[in-house]
Order: C-alpha cells, then sequence, then structure tokens
C-alpha cells in the first residue's frame, strides 16, 4: 500500500513498484508550502470524479494514476474502499493527493499536520 511521509520539505506519496507501474507515475513529491489543507476521509472513492488518465483501476480493488476532471488532475494511490488521506495542493500539477491509510487521523498526526474537515 502507498505511503505519505515528509522528507526534508516535501510531501511523498511513496509507492511500491507494482504501483508504480499501475499508476503510470514515479512517486509524487510536493513542496510542504503547496499543501493548503490535509483532512480524512472514510470512503475515498466518494471523492474520485473524471476520467483515469493514465493510470490502473480495478473496481473494488484499486485506482491508481490520474484524475482528470474539469481541466484539473488530481492523483489517486487507493486500495480498495477504506479510509484515505486527502491532500489539497495549490501551485502543482495535481490539485490533490488521495491515499488510501489504515488510519486517516493517524497518519495526518504522524505527518504533523492538523486534520481539517
Amino acid at each position: 500500500m502507498a505511503t505519505l511521509r515528509t522528507d526534508g520539505s516535501q510531501l511523498v506519496v511513496a509507492m511500491t513498484r507494482l504501483e508504480r507501474l499501475a499508476a503510470l507515475h514515479v512517486d509524487v513529491r510536493v513542496p510542504l508550502g503547496s499543501v493548503t489543507a490535509v483532512g480524512p476521509t472514510s470512503s475515498s472513492r466518494q471523492l474520485i470524479h473524471g476520467l483515469r488518465a493514465p493510470g490502473t483501476w480495478i473496481p473494488g480493488v484499486a485506482l491508481y494514476g490520474t484524475i482528470r476532471h474539469d481541466g484539473q488532475r488530481d492523483f489517486a494511490a487507493l486500495h480498495g474502499h477504506g479510509p484515505a488521506v486527502v491532500v489539497d495542493l495549490v501551485d502543482q500539477p495535481f490539485r490533490k493527493l488521495i491515499v488510501s491509510v489504515p488510519d486517516a487521523t493517524a497518519t495526518i498526526e504522524a505527518l504533523g499536520f492538523a486534520t481539517s474537515p
């Protein structure tokens, strides 16, 4: 499962080789200064709107890659339908990062962010 971590002044979506292959993307790195909000969600699939391209979608199992909608791009690294962390960004190629995690609130706290609704 992909993980969220900080590396110096960057937030990183670190993926396994198989996840990178599915996403058709390397690990995503964004400056912490571009993060405008970080919040948990109990159902990650409710946040997905638009066309997945490029990437991989196996209904009910996994969604990895770029989601395009309304002239914007989001990046998803989702396994199943469980909890996820949603990261809102500004001045980056992606508008949002949506990453499956076992416990969204604990992940956000471990990254040093306050949760936002």
